[in-house]
């Protein structure tokens, strides 16, 4: 009893606006009726209440209802009105304790009905309460369940013995009528709805029919982005369904619901789905009476994606497929120069990971792409072999339209790379192509049909990594693919009305070695690596200018060379900057080396900065930094791979950070024949943040990466 005394003393603090005894002369009799309720449980029938206004005292009363637990904790209450001869009946379950205050359904208790004068047509049980006798009530018992034999052939079963008593006619005192009213008002207050039982009858509260119209089918959103859409369900025999919207997963995607029209019939929501993050998510509708089993739902699966993730260079040789909260890298053991067969599929995120996977194939894999959005991967070999796969699975083996190979200075290939536009689910692979006068083109595979486009020869070389761009309407950099090849030329291909239409291509002659294409696609900035170099090619494609022309057009921006001198000591025959990728969405990147050749050249990398916004003018980088990566953990230097360049990052599922990707050949080396033993997992804006050597862009050497967590690697065999 002293916790019912204490709680009771908050209630009355709390409601603080009913005086002991308001309204009251002395206590009264015939107007408070007591009972209780029991066995009120799932597998037991329903209990009844039945309320009756004689009609003595000609006129409406309310029968002003609280329902206790069996612990004396108010779990309901509410006023009914009762009509002069008018029998209400009542369910215990689907009227008075469906909606417990504390969200669980007492199974005994007491209900108190106090007969009240009501106040114009409203029965409030919170305040004023004006009790004015008449009113009669009775309840039915559900008893302990008990075992009974039945006719042979049907077994033996559990019943519930039903019985039935009026209700106990007991003396309302003030204190007593002050202390319902205040409780009330207590769990009216604090239940934001909960705690409010229901005078609707029974078989007025189950909706005897709903429609639910198909779904709408939602495009592809990226992250961050909001999708509306109008649903109405149709429903008859009674009030309004309850309706629910939720997500099977909030970090990829959310959705709200607002009613914007009810009827008699129907109700219509407008619903807002919003993507978070890349990966597969569902929106469950639910629709239930308020009978018992009374649901029906309907999935749809929205695949929001990362718009910014179809920049990723994922023509390099790896590719990050993200989904949901898992991140996985799809790892060719070949590239232009091996004989090594086969891919490794290896967990990046989350911890703890699972073992790799090896996937078999019979031409050497040289890169992959991945579609987060499909959670397809598309990876393409030295002949003319593009293989299409699923998790671990080889699921189909097309053939390219190459007819020749193209030569770069890391090797030789039909098929050189591949790159996928997740914004229509189209990948470009890079082919040699004897018809072309740079005897090199691109071809389109429709990753919906599984469908080839013609070739497209190309006036000027491909580049070894290129880069599409998917663009927006408003986005006056996007829809073309970036290709900075090593004759120093920088082509650029529209796509914007490919590929059934051939795109067509722009070069600019900027000088240099270009080995790989960069771009922050949120910005426009694009870059190039300078191969042999220490330099890096900047350019503005926001500001780009075309001009048409044949065989090619040309195009022109603001650009520069800029010279990184912290990675000169890493730059020579087929060494400097290579590979490079961007995050378009915390505008970082990295850039890598390759051919361990020196062998000092094949562990260091370059984290940088891009700027957040576009600029006007020739853009620069805001900081960079040069690391030297560690010894992996069976103490070998790192090696990095050889062609193409085995770069790429992803945006973390889990911390929202921009992470580097590079392959470790460790011991066995690329050129040796070997293939990938580990990779580097790199947080870049870690690697920005750490301490550098005095007046240099260099990480302290003493600085150690590892136990700092800029720096992890996972096996990769």
């Amino acid at each position: 009893m002293a916790r019912t005394c204490n709680t009771l003393a908050v209630v009355l603090a709390v409601a603080g606006t009913i005086p002991v005894g308001a309204g009251i002369a002395s206590a009264q009799t015939d107007v408070y009726k007591v009972n209780y309720f029991s066995n009120n449980v799932a597998a037991a029938p329903d209990a009844t209440i039945r309320i009756d206004n004689p009609g003595l005292i000609y006129g409406n009363l309310c029968a002003m209802v609280y329902v206790f637990n069996s612990d004396q904790q108010l779990a309901e209450c509410c006023g009914c009105i009762q009509t002069p001869d008018g029998l209400q009946t009542l369910s215990v379950k689907q009227n008075l304790t469906s909606n417990p205050l504390t969200g669980r359904v007492p199974s005994s208790g007491m209900i108190k009905i106090v007969s009240a004068a009501p106040n114009g047509s409203v029965c409030d049980p919170t305040a004023n309460v004006k009790p004015k006798a008449n009113l009669r009530a009775w309840v039915t018992h559900i008893e302990n369940p008990m075992q009974i034999a039945v006719p042979i052939g049907n077994g033996s079963g559990i019943v519930y013995p039903i019985t039935e008593t009026e209700s106990s006619d007991s003396v309302l005192g003030a204190t007593e009528l002050a202390n319902l009213q205040a409780q009330c008002a207590f769990v009216k207050t604090l239940g934001s709805g909960a705690g409010i039982c229901n005078c609707v009858p029974p078989s007025l509260l189950c909706t005897t029919s709903f429609s639910l119209p198909s779904l709408p089918k939602l495009s592809l959103l990226t992250a961050g982005q909001s999708e509306q859409f109008q649903y109405t369900i149709s429903y008859s025999g009674g009030p309004p369904p309850d309706v629910s919207w939720s997500s099977s997963d909030k970090s990829i995607v959310t959705v709200s619901s607002t009613v914007i029209s009810t009827t008699s019939s129907s109700v219509t929501f407008q619903v807002t789905v919003t993507a978070v993050g890349p990966g597969s998510a569902t929106i469950l509708l639910t629709v239930s009476n308020a009978c018992e089993g009374g649901q029906g739902s309907i999935p749809i699966t929205v695949n929001p994606h990362d718009h910014n993730q179809s920049c990723n260079p994922t023509a390099s040789s790896l590719a990050a497929l993200v989904q949901g909260k898992n991140v996985t890298a799809y790892v060719p053991n070949g590239h232009w120069t091996s004989y090594n067969t086969g891919i490794q599929v290896v967990p990046i995120e989350p911890t703890p990971l699972a073992n790799p996977a090896s996937i078999a194939t019979p031409g050497v894999v040289n890169s992959c792409a991945a579609n987060s959005s499909t959670g397809q991967t598309v990876c393409t070999a030295n002949n003319t072999d593009v293989y299409l796969i699923t998790g671990s699975t080889l699921n189909q083996t097309l053939t390219s339209g190459a007819t020749g190979l193209t030569t770069f200075s890391g090797g030789t290939c039909a098929n050189c790379g591949v790159v996928i536009n997740q914004d229509i689910n189209t990948a470009a692979i890079t082919i040699g192509d004897s018809s072309a006068p740079s005897g090199s083109g691109l071809q389109f595979l429709d990753l919906t049909t599984n469908t080839f486009s013609a070739p497209v020869p190309a006036v000027n070389e491909v580049s070894e990594d290129i880069l599409w761009d998917p663009g927006t309407n408003s986005d006056p950099a996007g829809n073309f693919i970036l290709s900075p090849n090593e004759n120093g030329t920088y082509d650029l291909f529209d796509t914007s009305k490919s590929p059934t239409t051939p795109p067509v291509e722009y070069g600019n002659a900027v000088g240099g070695t270009l080995d790989s294409a960069g771009e922050d696609c949120s910005t426009g900035i694009a870059l190039a690596t300078d191969e042999y170099t220490s330099n890096l090619f900047i350019t503005n494609l926001a500001q780009k200018k075309l001009t048409s022309g044949s065989p090619a057009g040309t195009w022109t921006a603001p650009s520069a060379f800029m010279n990184l001198p912290d990675f000169a000591p890493y730059a020579g025959t087929e060494s400097g900057v290579s590979g490079i990728a961007v995050d378009s969405t915390t505008h970082l990147g990295i850039i890598s080396g390759e051919f361990p050749n020196p062998a000092s050249a094949g562990n260091a990398i370059i984290a940088f900065q891009l700027p957040a916004n576009k600029v006007s003018g020739t853009p620069a980088l805001v900081d960079w930094v040069v690391a030297v990566l560690p010894n992996d953990p069976i103490g070998s230097p790192f090696s990095m791979g050889c062609d193409p360049h085995t770069v790429t990052v992803y945006l973390s599922p889990g911390t929202g950070k921009a992470m580097g990707l590079v392959t470790d050949y460790s011991w066995t080396s690329c050129k040796a024949g070997g293939s990938p033993l580990y990779l580097g997992v790199i947080d870049l804006q870690g690697l920005l943040n750490a301490p550098r050597t005095s007046g240099t862009h260099t990480v302290n050497p003493s600085y150690n990466l590892i136990s700092s967590g800029v720096v992890t690697f996972v096996p990769a065999q």
